[in-house]
Formats: structure tokens, sequence, C-alpha cells
């Protein structure tokens, strides 16, 4: 930052010169007075920061134009108002970790209730493939043969009919879901024997 140590004898050629003046002695009076800056005429800010305790800087140099005083007291609010706002930005930090927790929660139950409805369609479309090939068996009797189209004919309308017999099953259980109505899935996964 190009900062430089003056003796305190030669300080005061400096005063008009610098961005900061930093003072920390251990003085039992104060070293720095208004008269001592009185003469400043950059036009450009100085910031006097004073570390003693006692105080080195006297508080009247914030008069003249373009000064500005630091003591402890003003480090010490500013450091607690850094902490308010710390402890501010931990709660924004906390609100947003509890609604995406929530909404991971949201998720995982998604997928369980996708999970209940795949095993319902696995297990409808299991029951259906085997009355398929029942009905081809019973038809292969009767015509001794079954070509491709009827087997295509009667496959999709099967499938048409496991789609229609859900339809309603399937809206309502997520309907369920996104009213938290968790007995619902459950209800379903006994009913269809899933467990």
């Amino acid at each position: 930052m190009g900062g430089t140590q003056v003796c305190f004898s030669e300080s005061a050629n400096f005063y008009d010169r610098a961005d900061v003046v930093i003072s920390s002695t251990s003085a039992p009076h104060k070293i720095i007075e208004k008269e001592d800056v009185q003469n400043k005429t950059g036009k450009d800010k100085t910031v006097f920061v004073d570390l003693a305790n006692p105080r080195d800087i006297s508080s009247e140099i914030e008069e003249i134009d373009g000064i500005k005083l630091y003591d402890l007291d003003d480090l010490n609010e500013l450091m607690d108002s850094n902490e308010e706002e710390r402890e501010k930005e931990i709660e924004k930090a906390e609100g947003i970790v509890v609604e995406e927790a929530k909404r991971l929660v949201k998720e995982i139950e998604k997928l369980e209730v996708e999970e209940t409805l795949k095993q319902i369609y696995k297990k409808v479309e299991s029951i259906r493939k085997k009355e398929v090939n029942k009905a081809m068996s019973c038809i292969e009797k009767e015509k001794n043969v079954v070509d491709g189209v009827e087997k295509k004919v009667i496959d999709r309308a099967t499938k048409s009919i496991v789609k229609k017999i859900l339809h309603d099953p399937v809206s309502n259980m997520n309907r369920a879901w996104e009213k938290g109505e968790e007995h619902v899935v459950e209800s379903a996964e006994y009913l269809f024997d899933l467990n």
C-alpha cells in the first residue's frame, strides 16, 4: 500500500500529503491537535486513525474540511456492526439451507411415490402379459395359427386397458402426495401387494 513511517517531529509536514495517518503512542496527552493540521490545503480526504489509549488525536480535527477521524471506539462499533451483518447473513444462509432441505425431502418423497407407481405398472403389466399369452394359446387352439397382426391388436388393446384402469388411481395418488397424504401411497402399496 506504500505506507511510510515518519518521526513524530517531522509528522506535521506529511499531514497535507497523506491519505491515512495512524497514531499509536503511549503519550499521556494529545499529540495531534487541530492547529497541527489547520493548514491542510490538499483537496483529497485524509483519514486519521487513533489507536492509542489514552487518545493521541484531538477530536476537533474533524472540524476541518477533508479530515475524518477514527478512534478505538469507532473501530469497535464498526466491528460490532460487521458482526451484526454477519449474523444476519448467517440467518439468511440458515433459511436457505432449511428451504433446500424441505425441497430435497419433497423430491425424495416424490421418488418414493414414482417408485410405487412403477411397481404398480410393472405388476399390472405382468398380469396383462400372462393374460395375453393365455388368450393367444386359446386362439391358437381354435385356429391353429395366430398371425402377427392379431398379436399386435391384442397386445395394443390390453395395454390400453391397463392404462385406462390405472389412470385414475395414479392421478389420485399424485394429488395425495402433493397434499402430503402419505398414507394414500402406503395404502396403494398394500392394495397392490408391493411390499
